[in-house]
């Protein structure tokens, strides 16, 4: 019986490949994707989806304090341990991944310092990740189907949310969202000009933004602009040419089309002149002849008569 070879034998004669400095620059870019691409998994679905998040977390509701958990029931001790769980990563994601609200070297080393001082959170693993969402799933179909709303379009949801967010402003004396009904007018005049001034901010920021994008974008293309321009010009010129040549080429189709209904009528008068001066040519030929005879019987008498 032969001994069974090693795990790591290879054969002498077999080619071993070596990395060169390609395969090496693809494998890490391969596997800092990989990383990326786990890394993204791990995120919550507000930044994987690109979604709205607080710019504060004051605001937003609390568990209720430690002395009265032992009077609670189950569901509010859930509901608890949901909000504690909720405020835990949007901490995270604020710190790890802060808003940039004003742009700037100055705003990108602040938002580097943040996600390095982020505070740690349990790492999970993509099972238990996939194992929750499918709870979560699960208990989303069961609520649905529950309220009777597993035929409901999304348009009315989509019309719902529109008609409670009409109804909700942001009033800056309260520090909150509040409904419009239930608003003073000096607090409607008050959320009014508050969101009148955010979005003339907005406004300003992005003139900014685009202003400072659109200088790069001149340096970038100015080459290309100015090829551009001489191109146009070119072109222009030869459309013109090419206008001037095509009304030559028409005029002289038209003339050759008249000249062609013309020209039997030529070639037959010419043949007419032709046939008239081979006429007149053989006149004169004979008279040549006769004349050139008489000539010579003169000439014959007169050298007679001189003998």
């Amino acid at each position: 019986v032969a001994p069974e070879l090693p795990a790591d034998f290879r054969d002498v004669d077999e080619p071993v490949h070596e990395e060169d400095a390609e395969d090496v620059k693809k494998r890490k870019l391969q596997q800092q994707e990989e990383r990326r691409q786990a890394e993204e998994r791990k995120k919550s679905k507000a930044l994987q989806r690109g979604l709205p998040r607080p710019l504060t977390l004051d605001l937003l509701p609390h568990g209720r304090p430690a002395h009265e958990q032992p009077k609670l029931s189950l569901r509010e001790r859930a509901e608890d341990m949901l909000k504690e769980e909720m405020l835990t990563v949007l901490a995270h994601d604020a710190s790890k991944y802060p808003i940039v609200i004003k742009e700037g070297k100055k705003a990108k080393h602040a938002a580097l310092a943040a996600a390095a001082a982020a505070p740690p959170i349990e790492e999970l693993d993509a099972s238990a990740l996939e194992a929750a969402a499918a709870m979560l799933r699960a208990e989303t179909e069961f609520v649905v189907g529950a309220m009777g709303h597993a035929s409901t379009p999304p348009d009315d949801y989509y019309a719902t949310w529109e008609t409670v967010r009409k109804d909700l402003m942001w009033v800056p004396g309260k520090r909150k969202a509040d409904r419009v009904a239930s608003s003073t007018p000096g607090e409607r005049i008050e959320a009014t000009k508050h969101a009148f001034e955010a979005a003339r901010g907005e406004m300003e920021r992005e003139a900014k933004r685009a202003a400072k994008i659109e200088q790069k974008v001149g340096i970038l293309v100015n080459g290309l602009q100015q090829r551009d321009a001489r191109l146009r010009e070119q072109a222009d010129r030869a459309w013109a040419a090419l206008q001037q040549e095509l009304v030559n080429l028409a005029c002289f189709q038209a003339l050759y089309e008249r000249e062609k209904l013309a020209a039997p009528d030529r070639i037959e008068q010419m043949l007419h002149l032709v046939s008239v001066q081979q006429q007149r040519e053989k006149a004169l030929q004979e008279r040549y002849g006769s004349l050139m005879a008489d000539h010579m019987e003169l000439s014959n008498a007169l050298s007679k008569i001189g003998q």
